[in-house]
């Protein structure tokens, strides 16, 4: 039956074979809640957080603050924002209420910056909404160039004039189509600036569309992002989740807890030497009571606890002696720190050196790198083995995780906050992972492979394009460290 869009979506034949694959060649998928690797970001323990998803559920629906088209949930690190937001995004796909989604993570550069955003974005609501793409196709069509323009305009000429074209059409019922984008870890892309430029290319756009799209932001309560929300017209048409004040965690946590020692003591390599009683009863409100309603810690203390090469009764007994040191009682997550330092301890001495080593690479290094050359990279600076990077990792399984791709080893961190305590010397004292320090070393290790006979060209300026990118880094937060010091 032919409709208003029917002339367009003759001539689409011709050209969405070219406008939308540059739509699609612009997309990162690996940023949406349906990446093949989505186990990089799990999802909350079934049967918790159940108060903070009807509170989210209640405003993308309507029920709750109807007026406010932005919606931000905060937190700081460990508080479980990224799970939560996995698990609602797939929760609200399921529902038919998500439209996109886009999961920023400072450790890859795809996903790191905000260049490839909208295009994300778009590429899964036309997938969602097929009316979409002949729209979207001439669009691009329109404007080759539009994908590299300011955010704003991206927006409008592929998303919201799109839509408003949708909602005029007789045959397209608006009430059933979904609404909801959500934008996870805003505080993980590039910089302040960045960050503030979304919000506010958002807010200039979302006020001329008719059909009705909510915008959900998951992040640290960053000054950055905290200062724009409170000015004008943000202030008067969002509202606001603190996981920290206004959703307490402990019941969830004590769930997911006793869910925990009980899967090991059923499935468990040793569970044979697990007697029914354990843990005792003490041990459960005492994680809950250290946690201080985030989930971070008992979410550690279950991964170490489950190692499968130790034995739980033991690893359990261990986690629950380490205490913080008193000197460091007005340092944030003392609890926290308290436990990395002691799984960073047990690494034996003739391996931390090299196991920090590894670690500075992973934390201070990847995260400027391309995906698919810092494996590559990491094994030449290093000089590493076959086998090398589990052999020095294998004390940190709880804290690490290693992969492989094409032979090569990368490791992934497995909660930000690690990362952020290694970076933090007031943290991390003799564990941390310090720029510059780790630049000289790296420094010495670049110049003896530049040195070596047979060094193929590829590595030669891969070690050049690093040594070069990391004093870049390293002047670049000198001259920031300065500027903010003046004022």
């Amino acid at each position: 039956m032919p409709t208003l869009l029917s002339p367009l979506i003759n001539e689409l034949d011709a050209q969405e074979s070219i406008s939308l694959k540059r739509l699609q060649k612009a997309a990162v998928v690996s940023a949406t809640h349906e990446a093949g690797h989505e186990f990089q970001r799990p999802g909350c323990h079934e049967g918790t957080r159940l108060a903070v998803f009807s509170r989210l559920m209640d405003w993308v629906i309507g029920n709750y603050e109807p007026e406010a088209i932005f919606l931000w949930l905060y937190g700081d690190a460990g508080a479980g924002k990224s799970s939560i937001a996995q698990t609602f995004a797939v929760r609200c796909a399921q529902e038919r209420h998500l439209l996109a989604s886009f999961f920023f993570w400072k450790n890859d550069p795809q996903r790191s910056s905000h260049t490839a955003l909208i295009a994300t974005l778009i590429h899964q609501a036309i997938t969602i909404i097929p009316a979409l793409r002949v729209l979207v196709a001439a669009a691009i069509d329109r404007d080759p160039s539009i994908l590299e323009k300011h955010l704003t305009r991206q927006i409008m000429s592929l998303l919201i004039e799109p839509l408003n074209v949708l909602v005029s059409t007789p045959d397209f019922d608006a009430s059933s189509s979904p609404t909801l984008i959500l934008i996870d870890g805003l505080d993980e892309c590039t910089t302040a600036n960045a960050q503030r430029s979304i919000l506010e290319a958002f807010a200039a756009a979302l006020p001329h569309c008719r059909y009705g799209i909510k915008l959900l932001i998951a992040s640290r309560p960053e000054l950055e992002i905290n200062a724009t929300f409170n000015t004008n017209p943000f202030n008067l048409v969002s509202s606001r989740v603190a996981l920290s004040a206004s959703f307490k965690a402990d019941e969830d946590i004590r769930k997911f807890l006793l869910d925990t020692f009980n899967k090991i003591k059923l499935s468990h390599p040793h569970s044979v030497l697990i007697p029914a009683s354990w843990p005792s009863d003490d041990v459960i409100p005492t994680i809950v009571r250290r946690s201080g309603g985030q989930f971070i810690l008992p979410s550690t203390i279950a991964k170490y606890v489950s190692d499968p090469h130790q034995k739980p009764m033991e690893q359990l007994d261990t986690v629950m002696a380490v205490r913080p040191d008193p000197f460091d009682a007005n340092i944030p997550n003392t609890e926290l720190n308290a436990l990395y330092t002691h799984a960073l301890s047990r690494v034996p001495s003739y391996k931390i050196e090299r196991s920090l080593e590894i670690l500075s690479f992973t934390v201070i290094v990847s995260p400027i790198l391309d995906p698919q050359v810092q494996p590559q990279i990491m094994v030449s600076l290093l000089s590493l083995e076959p086998g090398d990077t589990e052999f020095y990792l294998a004390d940190l399984t709880s804290l690490v995780q290693v992969q492989y791709d094409k032979d090569l080893p990368s490791v992934r961190i497995l909660h930000a906050s690690f990362g952020d305590f290694l970076l933090d010397p007031q943290r991390s004292h003799k564990f941390h992972c310090d720029p510059g320090s780790f630049f000289a070393k790296i420094s010495g290790y670049g110049l003896e492979l530049l040195t070596k006979d047979g060094l193929c060209h590829i590595c030669i300026i891969a070690s050049i394009c690093l040594l070069l990118a990391l004093f870049l880094l390293l002047f670049s937060r000198f001259i920031r460290s300065s500027y903010q010091s003046r004022i």
